[in-house]
């Protein structure tokens, strides 16, 4: 009996849990199902090809280059030999073997130098007694110095020359034989082949030009006396005898030959 009215009792409690179902869900809008949509496809944009720029190498440094000394080519200087033909076109007639006091050779000026087959004379020039302290040395590489001053001191005594023709005859420094010609002017003024830096030889320059040149056939010299730059007193200077080689002492006025030299 008692399950009966359970059985009962259930049945009844499912009627009406049935009625309040159909009644909530009429009230119920019912559901749309949705149809699912195509996927929409986004056509994905071109992609120009990506042009890969040149990479610009950077520019190496340069290492510092190190600086080099020029290099100077130097002419190797022609050496002479005795009785060479100089650079002037005269003839070597020393050499010492080195240069030094900005020398080593002298050369002697050639034959016909003043267009003559023979070498001109002139005077030594006004008696060297007064030079004002100046001595005119007898060695080698001196004869420029002295005939330097010898052209000066005679430039004095011709421009003073009424001056001093006004002394007594024995204080003046000139004799009535002097004719004004200067043996170391005329050889100091010569140009010969382009060189203008002749003058007259010393007394040890001239005789090397007699035993070096003339001795031995060179240079066509007279066989004769020719005047050096030297002196020998107040009154006279220095010559060398080409014929036998002696040299002494004349007096300034006596008209001598003479022949150019130049150092190098």
């Amino acid at each position: 009996m008692l399950r009966l009215k359970i059985k009962i009792s259930l049945t009844l409690l499912l009627i009406v849990l049935g009625i309040f179902l159909i009644s909530g869900c009429s009230s119920m809008q019912p559901m749309q199902l949705v149809e699912p949509m195509e996927p929409i496809l986004v056509p994905s944009p071109e992609l120009e090809p990506v042009k890969a720029e040149p990479v610009k190498a950077e520019a190496a440094v340069a290492a510092p280059i190190a600086q080099k000394e020029p290099i100077t080519q130097v002419a190797a200087l022609k050496t002479y030999r005795i009785g060479d033909i100089g650079p002037a076109g005269g003839i070597i007639c020393y050499d010492k073997g080195s240069v030094s006091e900005g020398w080593r050779y002298l050369e002697s000026a050639p034959a016909r130098w003043v267009a003559s087959a023979y070498d001109p004379k002139a005077q030594w020039g006004a008696y060297p007694f007064s030079l004002n302290g100046e001595v005119l040395e007898t060695g080698l590489g001196k004869g420029l110095k002295n005939s330097e001053i010898i052209v000066a001191y005679n430039k004095l005594i011709q421009g003073n020359h009424a001056v001093y023709e006004q002394l007594p005859y024995d204080k003046r420094p000139f004799s009535e034989a002097y004719d004004g010609s200067v043996a170391a002017a005329i050889c100091m003024n010569a140009t010969i082949n382009g060189f203008d830096d002749w003058y007259l030889p010393s007394q040890e320059e001239l005789a090397l030009m007699r035993n070096n040149l003339y001795s031995k056939n060179l240079g066509s010299f007279q066989a004769d006396l020719y005047w050096s730059s030297s002196m020998s007193g107040d009154r006279s200077g220095t010559m060398v005898n080409f014929w036998n080689g002696a040299t002494g002492g004349a007096y300034t006025d006596n008209s001598y030959y003479i022949r150019p030299v130049r150092k190098f």
